[in-house]
């Protein structure tokens, strides 16, 4: 078996004192050719693992191993950064420079039974999937997700089949299969640790962190006002790489009186975009909206969300005279106040005689 690396975040300096892959779960195996078509068994199967941790990690010391004692042994210090996959492979995979042992013993991925791969570093399973019979000629299985495990531990299920064709060494034709790249694996670019919107005197305050990000192009802030139809407010950009957390923060200015509700659309530099879980606030508004603003006999008063009890209303002429006054009762939010008796017209409105400014208006017909 051989190895190749390849890395879709960039390089980074591997120090002296990272510590060989020792956690269940510091690999992931993304891909398994089981049944090359191309090219026989004993030249072209492959395992592809993957690096979802903040920290590189080392191969060595890691045995691999099949349902039957076979066993691989790794005895170089072979680094995976993080978000780098891994291909061990026989010689006719692409670019693999570590090979699978011919003789004694050969290693061989069971295409027509079932079988079990498994990854142990220094005494730690690191890394385990099963899968079952009669495995498709030619086409390597891959892991839908990279979140699709359980420290390390992945399920069939969880695997399709690949769409990415490749072509061996020496052959004209090709199998389908992504050695050393993403291929059908679905690579979460951003892990959102938190998202928080918050009611402020100046709006509602968004807030989230990420602790780390790969490929992250840029985050949208979407609103809704009943959680199900969103609309886009704000674009803001992403780090794009960084291993370490991250805090970012929107202020919206214009949220309306009561519940909003808030989503982050986050964007890879592919395009792919993924959601996250939508977030309410109550915006607790100290205005006073009145409508129509052009009225005849009734108009409607639209009192702020929080208020909880009786209201004294006011309307004064363009002279600054009090021409009205009434009570609204509490817990009333929308009153309808009569004003056919007023002279025709513009008149302002306050609240508890608290001078408001600038003061709500409206024009009496």
């Amino acid at each position: 078996m051989k190895i190749r690396t390849h890395t879709i975040v960039g390089s980074i300096v591997l120090l002296c004192t990272y510590l060989p892959a020792q956690n269940a779960g510091d690999l992931i195996i993304t891909e398994y050719m089981a049944n090359p078509q191309d090219v026989p068994n004993d030249q072209g199967e492959y395992i592809e693992v993957y690096n979802p941790t903040t920290y590189p990690v080392s191969l060595l010391g890691c045995v691999i191993q099949d349902a039957s004692d076979l066993t691989v042994s790794i005895n170089d210090p072979i680094w995976l950064s993080p978000g780098e996959f891994a291909v061990l492979g026989r010689n006719m995979v692409p670019d693999a420079t570590y090979y699978f042992p011919s003789s004694p013993p050969p290693f061989n991925l069971n295409n027509i039974g079932g079988d079990q791969i498994s990854i142990t570093c220094n005494g730690t399973l690191v890394a385990h999937t099963n899968y079952t019979d009669n495995q498709q000629a030619g086409v390597a299985k891959g892991l839908a997700g990279i979140h699709l495990h359980n420290n390390g531990q992945t399920l069939e299920v969880h695997y399709s089949e690949e769409t990415y064709q490749f072509q061996y060494l020496g052959t004209n034709s090709t199998d389908y299969g992504s050695p050393g790249f993403a291929g059908n694996t679905f690579i979460l670019p951003v892990s959102l640790t938190k998202f928080e919107a918050a009611s402020t005197q100046e709006g509602i305050l968004l807030h989230w962190e990420t602790a780390s990000e790969f490929n992250n192009s840029h985050f949208t802030v979407e609103h809704s006002i009943d959680g199900s139809h969103f609309v886009e407010l704000a674009k803001i950009e992403g780090a794009g790489q960084s291993e370490a957390p991250l805090s970012y923060q929107y202020l919206d200015q214009s949220p309306i009186p009561g519940e909003n509700y808030y989503r982050l659309s986050q964007f890879d530099f592919d395009g792919l975009h993924s959601y996250s879980e939508v977030r309410p606030a109550i915006f607790e508004s100290n205005e006073i909206h009145l409508y129509p603003t052009l009225a005849e006999d009734e108009l409607t008063i639209k009192l702020p969300a929080y208020s909880a009890k009786a209201t004294l209303v006011s309307i004064y002429n363009m002279y600054g005279q009090k021409v009205m006054e009434e009570t609204i009762p509490e817990g009333v939010q929308n009153y309808r106040l009569k004003i056919a008796s007023l002279p025709g017209g513009s008149y302002c409105l306050d609240l508890n005689e608290h001078q408001q400014r600038p003061l709500p208006k409206f024009v009496k017909k």
